[in-house]
């Protein structure tokens, strides 16, 4: 029998529930705080249900993970094939992050910010990712929130991976902790139902936060990876994009956004192949992007989506990266897709709010608008590639030297240009932003 999501539209949680009983729904499950319900329907019943004003009804439909492979290798052990592959580190250190990480002391590493990774599961005990993982929690289909599939291991240590010192390789954001929800079975599939489910754990670790130490409680979530998708299929109403709706508006953090970042596909060239959410209006979809040449990967995504909006919103490197693999604590492999190019965009964003809560106070609000104007700020594009935003490279590249021209007092978005005048300058003005705050600064080059 097909399973179906209720979605309220309208309707409180136990009208919704009454109506689902009326028609003959089975195997219940309620997931509140989405105001969604799943349960088993025959078609004649869900066409009836569907007449039922205040709420929407979907059939629930499967997500997948989908790198690219490439072959896995124990750390002093040779790869079985020699190929062109990158560290992380060298991913942010094209892109000057790596730099702006360490103009400071201590170092901008996106410490204090906490990412929900809903995806494979996470091998926690790799060498690259102790003391990273504060929670875990299982919604997928297999026993443990070990990662069998080998995906979820990798975003997570290349959104915070290793440490933060000379010749050693780090994720963009070494000093952020991950909460690990699995919503992907072993072989990499999942269905939307779970992903739901992971999401309202974001919100419920949310609320949980906030009814204890709030801003700074090690469960608080300010940012979310999804690393997987389906395919788009042009409706607002699909169960994912509410739910992403529904994080991104959480009343507990209003005024503290939640970021979400996810992964375009890669079933590039071809336009119109973005990936559900990351069609989403309101879901930050990330490309993948060549090292060498500069370019978009072939295999990237393209919008626009269904309803024409133009996507991805911006690309990160995501080809041949070494990344932590889940065979073996000290196993490494390269891996490929728009998967892995995420974890970087939420690396720099994680960066980049720390960087203004220093410049601006710890409990600073950032709204969805004004990361919008960050993003904007921040990209950069090839010659000859109109600035406007497209759907292939969406806004750009981000590029840490722009926020290093920006500490030097050159052109900035309005929120750290504020940031900039009402602190630094009054103290030593523009020309010494770099020496900011008392000592914070190193210095302004390497």
């Amino acid at each position: 029998m097909p399973r179906y999501a209720v979605i309220s539209k309208g309707l409180n949680i136990s009208k919704l529930k009454e109506e689902v009983l009326r028609i003959g729904g089975r195997n219940i499950k309620v997931i509140s705080l989405m105001e969604q319900i799943y349960c088993d329907l025959d078609e004649a019943g869900a066409q009836k249900l569907a007449t039922t004003p205040g709420l929407t009804v979907k059939q629930v439909k499967g997500v997948s993970a989908t790198p690219i492979r490439a072959p896995k290798y124990i750390v002093g052990q040779e790869p079985t094939e020699i190929q062109p592959t990158y560290s992380v580190l060298y991913g942010s250190e094209l892109a000057r992050f790596y730099e702006l990480r360490d103009m400071f002391s201590p170092p901008i590493l996106g410490n204090r910010a906490v990412c929900a990774v809903l995806d494979s599961g996470i091998r926690s005990s790799h060498r690259g990712l102790r003391g990273k993982v504060v929670r875990e929690v299982n919604f997928s289909n297999s026993p443990t929130c070990e990662d069998i599939y080998n995906h979820g291991t990798g975003v997570a240590y290349v959104l915070c991976g290793g440490v933060h010192s000379p010749g050693s390789d780090s994720g963009m954001s070494p000093g952020t902790k991950v909460v690990n929800i699995k919503v992907l079975d072993d072989d990499g599939t999942g269905s939307e139902e779970n992903v739901v489910l992971g999401l309202e754990e974001v919100i419920r670790s949310k609320n949980e936060a906030f009814n204890g130490e709030g801003l700074w409680d090690p469960i608080n979530i300010h940012t979310v990876n999804l690393s997987f998708g389906s395919e788009d299929d042009g409706d607002p109403d699909n169960p994912m994009r509410v739910a992403c709706r529904k994080v991104i508006h959480c009343p507990k953090a209003e005024g503290y956004t939640i970021t979400i970042g996810a992964a375009a596909g890669n079933d590039g060239p071809e336009p119109g192949t973005i990936m559900c959410p990351a069609t989403d209006p309101e879901v930050l979809a990330v490309g993948n992007l060549l090292f060498y040449p500069f370019e978009v990967n072939p295999t990237s995504s393209r919008g626009p989506t269904k309803e024409g909006v133009i996507k991805p919103d911006i690309v990160y490197f995501g080809t041949n990266i070494n990344v932590a693999s889940s065979i073996d604590d000290d196993a490494y492999h390269a891996a490929s897709g728009t998967s892995f190019s995420v974890p970087f965009m939420i690396g720099g964003g994680t960066c980049g709010w720390e960087l203004t809560r220093r410049l601006r106070g710890e409990h600073l609000k950032i709204s969805v608008e004004e990361w919008i104007e960050w993003i904007k700020f921040m990209s950069m594009k090839p010659q000859g590639v109109s600035m406007e935003k497209d759907n292939t490279w969406g806004y750009g590249f981000p590029w840490g030297g722009k926020m290093i021209e920006a500490l030097t007092g050159m052109a900035a978005p309005k929120f750290m240009i504020s940031a900039i005048t009402d602190i630094a300058v009054p103290i030593m003005g523009l020309g010494m932003v770099g020496m900011m705050m008392a000592g914070m600064a190193k210095g302004m080059s390497k």
